[in-house]
This record gives C-alpha cells, sequence and structure tokens, in this order.
C-alpha cells in the first residue's frame, strides 16, 4: 500500500485500525503471567532446596536465572506461539478464536513440536544466556549496594 492509501484507510475505519494495534493482547497477556508466575515460584524453590548451587559466589545466579526462566519458558511457550500466529495472522483464519482454540488448531494442525514449540531451542538459548547474565548483574549490584 501507499502512505495515501493508508491514510485513507485509517481515516475510514480509524476504530479498526486502532484496534488491530491490540491484536494477541489476550495471548500475550495470558503468556506472561504464566511465565512470571513460574518463573517466580521456581526462584523461590530453588533458594529453599538447593541454597548450596543458587548462593555460589559466580555460576549460582547465572544458573538461578538462566534454569529458571529457560524452564518458565517451557510452560509458556505454546501461549507465545498462538501469540505469534494471532499477530501475524493476514488470511484472517485466526481472527475470532480464543488464544486457547488457536492453540488447539496449531496442536491438531501441526501436532505440539512444530505447532505449539516451533523456534522454542533458539528461543531458549537466548533465555537461558540473557536471564542468567541479567541474574548475575543484579546479584553483583545487590551485593554491591548492601555493602
Amino acid at each position: 500500500k501507499s502512505a495515501v492509501e493508508a491514510v485513507s484507510a485509517f481515516a475510514a475505519s480509524p476504530v479498526s485500525s486502532v484496534r488491530s494495534l491490540y491484536r494477541g493482547f489476550g495471548a500475550t497477556l495470558f503468556r506472561t503471567m504464566g511465565l512470571l508466575g513460574s518463573f517466580f515460584i521456581m526462584v523461590d524453590y530453588s533458594v529453599r532446596y538447593i541454597p548450596d548451587v543458587v548462593n555460589a559466589p559466580f555460576w549460582g545466579p547465572f544458573f538461578k536465572g538462566g534454569v529458571c526462566a529457560t524452564t518458565a519458558w517451557v510452560f509458556a511457550f505454546p501461549m507465545e506461539s498462538a501469540k505469534s500466529v494471532i499477530q501475524a495472522d493476514i488470511t484472517g483464519k485466526y481472527k475470532n478464536l480464543s488464544t486457547w482454540r488457536v492453540m488447539q488448531q496449531l496442536y491438531q494442525e501441526r501436532g505440539i513440536v512444530k505447532g505449539l514449540y516451533r523456534g522454542f531451542a533458539p528461543g531458549a538459548s537466548r533465555s537461558f544466556i540473557a536471564n542468567g547474565t541479567s541474574m548475575l548483574v543484579y546479584s553483583y549490584i545487590q551485593g554491591y549496594v548492601r555493602s
């Protein structure tokens, strides 16, 4: 589309144009709630039940952040896949479907690995490194501020 066509389409229907900005919001909300909830539960349990591992000087915080966040992604990734499909839908195939229905349809059409966990390996790799490093830096700053 040209810029003129895009502006005229927005002027003709501003409500639907603004509504399209929020496509996938429900899936993102549920994904984030599950991701953060399970992450903080796992951090709490790791501090309680394996304190020697997570309190080790260097690798402890890295391990805690990386493993807990990546494990949380295992639970949240099907909703991430549904969110991506909903947001990238240009055919209207998933337009009026709930997140759960989209997940169900992905599973039926593509299976559990290709449908719900497509792209998990690169995402998990990034999650482990990024969240492990973040927890390591957070622990360092926390120790610096406390002393």
